[in-house]
């Protein structure tokens, strides 16, 4: 178990009031998009590959076909004959091929497609019980951001802070925050984090080492949204626990945990109000939490409320 029992003098991190989005000319995106480098391709019937000659092999995620790359300078890899139209592909960074490494073969480069849409995107890892790791080291837009909450559901941000001068740092501050029965609620994330990463649908992993391992920012701080602006929780971990803990899937159940007890309140308070507004009768006293009623017209989904109270005391 993770012990949020006490927040460790760690960071005082430097506030940027920018928020973390940028655009590129045309021509940049079109030299990204082309500097794209897969680790994995697909044959005409399915399979994954690594990069070999003398294999025909296209994009998993456009369909194109693509080149292998096998020089001695730089390590091997797909690359595409023209231009690639999933735009969530990027280049990447030491930083991003490191974090991927950190996890088994086939966990990486993952084809994600959406049963009702066909839409198809690459995810940079899913791991064995369905979680989807992205790997953000490039600015993003909020747009994208929203785009790839929606579309993968069951995911985690990890977030390099490293290269964007947020790991600027004054030692011997606290994070300010106070335990309460759901973990450790945050109370500066505003002061702490860039806005565009701030009261997300998925957890946001922050990481400050950087791609040359600098052991003195040995730290991973996840954020857990609840639904409110003003309400978000943090776990501090170390590099090493962090990534065996998403590998055995301990530490994912434990976050998940945690953000579905955060984000009970809000979803529930949303439901009443929806149900609210179809007409039905809904009361909740404020006070007395424990004896806690819901007065309902439809009593067939009067037991669920219920439930889902007893959840929160």
């Amino acid at each position: 178990m993770i012990s949020t029992q006490t927040i460790p003098q760690i960071f005082h991190l430097l506030l940027l009031k920018t928020p973390h989005i940028t655009s590129k000319p045309e021509w940049d995106i079109y030299k990204d998009h082309m500097s794209i480098k897969l680790h994995f391709a697909r044959t005409k019937d399915g399979k994954r590959i690594e990069p070999q000659k003398g294999v025909e092999a296209f994009c998993p995620a456009c369909g194109s076909p693509l080149i292998a790359k096998l020089g001695e300078r730089r390590a091997h890899h797909w690359a595409h004959k023209t231009l690639c139209t999933d735009t969530w592909l990027s280049p990447e960074t030491a930083w991003h091929v490191n974090w991927k490494n950190n996890f088994p073969k086939e966990w990486q480069e993952v084809r994600c497609v959406d049963e009702e849409t066909g839409e198809i995107h690459i995810a940079d890892v899913k791991t064995e019980s369905g979680i989807v790791l992205e790997f953000q080291h490039s600015p993003i837009k909020e747009s994208e951001i929203q785009a790839r909450e929606a579309f993968y559901k069951d995911m985690f941000w990890i977030v390099d802070l490293h290269n964007i001068s947020y790991r600027k740092v004054l030692e011997k501050n606290k994070i300010q925050g106070k335990k309460d029965d759901i973990g450790w609620r945050i109370f500066n994330h505003r002061e702490l984090f860039p806005n565009v990463w701030l009261n997300r649908r998925a957890i946001v992993c922050f990481d400050y080492m950087g791609e040359k391992f600098d052991k003195k920012y040995d730290v991973i701080l996840c954020l857990i949204p609840s639904g409110y602006e003003d309400k978000e929780y943090i776990v501090i971990l170390d590099r090493n626990t962090f990534i065996s803990g998403l590998t055995d899937n301990s530490l994912v159940t434990q976050l998940l945990k945690i953000k579905e007890k955060a984000e009970l309140p809000y979803k529930l308070e949303n439901t009443l109000e929806h149900l609210n507004k179809l007409g039905l009768t809904v009361k909740i006293p404020k006070t007395q939490p424990q004896t806690r009623k819901v007065v309902y017209k439809d009593m067939s989904k009067v037991n669920a409320i219920r439930r889902a109270y007893k959840k929160m005391k």
